[in-house]
Formats: structure tokens, sequence, C-alpha cells
């Protein structure tokens, strides 16, 4: 069982601990995307990129609206 150096009894392998780490992680992807959006969709435009692979643009593909609302 690993333990933080503070000698707390949280155990890194317990599932619900897993699962909010796996969430974080889903968070930070998002945010990252949302973020990034205009910085890839320029590229794209520009003709630097042959794709854009945004969960912006899969929204907005998705739900047929355009990128503003989909952020």
């Amino acid at each position: 069982m690993a333990k933080f150096s503070i000698r707390s009894s949280v155990d890194l392998n317990d599932p619900k601990l897993e699962a909010f780490f796996h969430h974080l992680g889903d968070q930070v992807s998002i945010i990252n995307d949302i973020a990034s959006y205009d910085k890839e969709k320029q590229s794209y435009d520009e003709g630097d990129t042959t794709a854009i692979i945004n969960v912006v643009n899969v929204i907005a593909e998705t739900e047929g609206v355009e990128a503003e609302p989909a952020k």
C-alpha cells in the first residue's frame, strides 16, 4: 500500500481515488482543448495541419453548433 509522505492512511490504490484521478485527467484534457481550440483552428485554416482533433470540434460537429457554443 502506497502512502503519502505525511504518514497518511490514504491508500493510493483505492478504487475511488483512482477514479478521482482518472476524472481529474479528463477535466485537464477538456480544459486544455477549450483553451487551445482557437490556435488549433487557426493552424487548420492556414493549412498547417490537416485535421482538428479537439473536443470543442467534436461537440460542435456532433451537436450541429458553432465552436463558441461548444466551448
